[in-house]
């Protein structure tokens, strides 16, 4: 599931980095588009990262249960 997110990402920079080489020929509206998507991805990656943590402290509260 992880190694699919970091693809995601991966992809996304591939968009990007052409985008920020027109940044001066573009306008406002495409910077709004960009920075919206953006802040999309990265409110995925914070959802993923509370999730991989929340399964690190089960994991770990499991763990001390059994001993």
């Amino acid at each position: 599931m992880f190694a699919l997110v970091f693809v995601v990402f991966d992809v996304e920079t591939v968009f990007l980095y052409p985008w920020a080489m027109s940044f001066d020929v573009s306008g406002v509206s495409v910077f709004m588009e960009a920075l919206i998507f953006g802040l999309s991805q990265m409110l995925v990656q914070l959802c993923m990262a509370k999730r991989s943590i929340g399964m690190v402290l089960a994991e770990y509260s499991d763990n001390q249960k059994r001993k």
